[in-house]
Protein backbone atom coordinates (compact mmCIF):
# COMPACT_ATOMS: atom_id res chain seq x y z
CA UNK A 1 0.00 0.00 0.00
CA UNK A 2 1.72 3.17 -1.42
CA UNK A 3 1.37 6.50 1.41
CA UNK A 4 -0.17 9.80 0.23
CA UNK A 5 2.50 12.36 -0.11
CA UNK A 6 1.92 15.40 2.50
CA UNK A 7 0.70 18.58 1.30
CA UNK A 8 4.06 21.21 2.27
CA UNK A 9 3.40 24.96 2.22
CA UNK A 10 6.73 26.82 2.03
CA UNK A 11 6.90 29.79 3.77
CA UNK A 12 10.06 31.68 2.84
CA UNK A 13 10.66 29.78 -0.62
CA UNK A 14 12.70 31.82 -1.62
CA UNK A 15 15.32 32.01 1.37
CA UNK A 16 18.21 29.83 2.58
CA UNK A 17 15.70 27.50 4.88
CA UNK A 18 13.03 27.44 2.07
CA UNK A 19 15.33 26.77 -0.76
CA UNK A 20 16.86 23.63 1.50
CA UNK A 21 13.42 22.47 2.54
CA UNK A 22 12.63 22.36 -1.38
CA UNK A 23 16.11 20.06 -1.71
CA UNK A 24 14.07 17.77 0.53
CA UNK A 25 11.22 17.63 -1.21
CA UNK A 26 13.05 17.12 -4.80
CA UNK A 27 14.74 14.24 -2.65
CA UNK A 28 11.81 12.54 -1.55
CA UNK A 29 9.24 13.18 -4.69
CA UNK A 30 7.17 10.36 -3.30
CA UNK A 31 7.14 11.96 0.02
CA UNK A 32 5.62 15.52 -0.65
CA UNK A 33 3.64 17.40 -2.72
CA UNK A 34 4.33 21.38 -2.62
CA UNK A 35 0.58 23.41 -2.37
CA UNK A 36 1.67 26.53 -1.38
CA UNK A 37 4.95 28.75 -1.62
CA UNK A 38 5.29 32.21 -0.42
CA UNK A 39 8.36 34.82 -0.30
CA UNK A 40 9.30 38.34 0.86
CA UNK A 41 9.98 39.85 -2.86
CA UNK A 42 12.72 37.55 -4.61
CA UNK A 43 10.14 36.85 -7.96
CA UNK A 44 12.83 35.30 -9.99
CA UNK A 45 13.21 32.35 -8.01
CA UNK A 46 9.74 32.15 -6.83
CA UNK A 47 8.90 31.83 -10.63
CA UNK A 48 11.38 29.17 -11.15
CA UNK A 49 10.05 27.67 -8.17
CA UNK A 50 6.24 27.76 -9.77
CA UNK A 51 6.81 26.09 -12.64
CA UNK A 52 9.11 23.20 -11.09
CA UNK A 53 6.66 22.58 -7.88
CA UNK A 54 3.06 23.88 -9.68
CA UNK A 55 1.39 24.80 -6.16
CA UNK A 56 -2.00 25.52 -5.63
CA UNK A 57 -0.89 28.51 -3.73
CA UNK A 58 1.62 31.68 -4.08
CA UNK A 59 2.32 34.42 -2.58
CA UNK A 60 4.45 37.87 -2.75
CA UNK A 61 4.74 40.42 -0.44
CA UNK A 62 6.91 42.70 -2.98
CA UNK A 63 8.96 43.34 -6.00
CA UNK A 64 13.02 43.03 -6.29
Amino acid sequence: MSKKPKGLAVLGSTGSVGTQTLDIVRAFPNDFNVIGLACNRNLKLLQSQIEEFEPDYIHCNGTE
